[in-house]
């Protein structure tokens, strides 16, 4: 749906993806670098990580290990775990075509690495706000500055033929909102921005209880529409993907109420007849959702001893309740 909506990107465009913290840009940024370096170089500037945070990111999106036992943990938990890492980290480390540049630089400074890259496809910048200024030069404010950075930021992309995507953090008055959904005037330090890009992204919570949608509003597309699209985002895994129209938001099996099923996913619509009735069996999706909850659920074991036995005591007990539940003999956990 957004590759759709934004068309792709040619190679003097401007892209500006905007949120607000801990919303996921970084890894939305991230992902999106990492798919292009499979076809073609990509510079990737972060100002607020380091190379090994980057690759912790990179290794929990690509293998589906939780980032936190990515980080934390000295051991793997089984032999898939295993399998996964070695897999994720042999294709991190096949792809050359990703380079991180984790300190902070000039737009000369950007302009003087990237125009003798040869076969570069893409620059990726996180974030804006963070750039530093030319040497010597003075503004009177910092959005003077921050506008400075963004009109010479579309130079640079017009003289090399390299596309360039730029985060840029979004002010408070967002909050204010009802909706929470962001527009142009959000951008912060930046009113140059929408004028300098050709395309804008926002990056927003539609739904505030639920952590794993994302929505993608369009808010300039000079080269095609604008519209609002959302995504799948697994923050353990700092992955997006398209939401499948079968979702259920994501519970621990602890968190179901008692005497209750998880429903399905249409469970909320009427009692007319489902579309899909006869293209999808919907035991089998919901099966497969419940034992993926399942599996997240019981990921990590616990090193404390006591805590360790309870574990053991309710994944068995889960696991015999989803092999009842279903009368499936294939569902094995060890």
């Amino acid at each position: 749906d957004l590759d759709m909506l934004l068309g792709g990107m040619e190679e003097t465009d401007m892209l500006c993806i905007g949120a607000r913290p801990a919303v996921g840009k970084s890894a939305f940024a991230l992902q999106l670098a990492w798919n292009v370096s499979r076809r073609m170089k990509v510079k990737f500037y972060t100002f607020e990580m380091n190379q090994k945070q980057i690759l912790d990111r990179l290794l929990a999106n690509q293998s589906k290990i939780e980032l936190q036992h990515i980080r934390k943990h000295k051991d793997y938990m089984n032999k898939g775990e295993e399998e996964a890492f070695k897999v994720g980290i042999n294709e991190i480390f096949a792809n050359n075509n990703l380079i991180i540049e984790e300190s902070a630089k000039t737009v000369s400074e950007i302009r003087n690495e990237c125009k003798y890259i040869d076969g570069l496809g893409l620059i990726v910048i996180d974030y804006l706000q963070l750039m530093k200024n030319e040497p010597g030069v003075r503004y009177g404010s910092r959005t003077e500055a921050v506008g400075a950075i963004s009109k010479a930021l579309r130079a640079l992309a017009l003289e090399i033929h390299v596309p360039i995507v730029l985060l840029s953090q979004l002010n408070r008055a967002v909050e204010a909102r009802v909706d929470k959904k962001p527009a142009l005037s959000d951008l912060r330090e930046a009113g140059d921005i929408e004028q300098d890009c050709t395309q804008v992204a926002f990056l927003w919570r539609p739904k505030e209880d639920n952590e794993e949608i994302r929505g993608v509003y369009i808010a300039k597309n000079r080269q095609g529409t604008l519209g609002d699209c959302n995504l799948l985002y697994e923050g353990q895994y700092m992955r997006f993907s398209q939401l499948d129209p079968h979702y259920i938001p994501y519970q621990t099996p602890a968190n179901f109420p008692k005497d209750e099923k998880p429903q399905d996913s249409f469970s909320t619509l009427s009692n007319d007849k489902n579309p899909f009735d006869e293209q999808i069996d919907l035991q089998q999706i919901a099966m497969e959702q419940e034992i993926d909850q399942f599996e997240r659920a019981y990921s990590n074991v616990p090193t404390d001893r006591a805590k360790a036995d309870k574990y053991w005591q309710e994944v068995i007990e889960v696991a015999d309740n989803l092999q009842k539940k279903y009368n499936n003999n294939s569902f094995v956990y060890s």
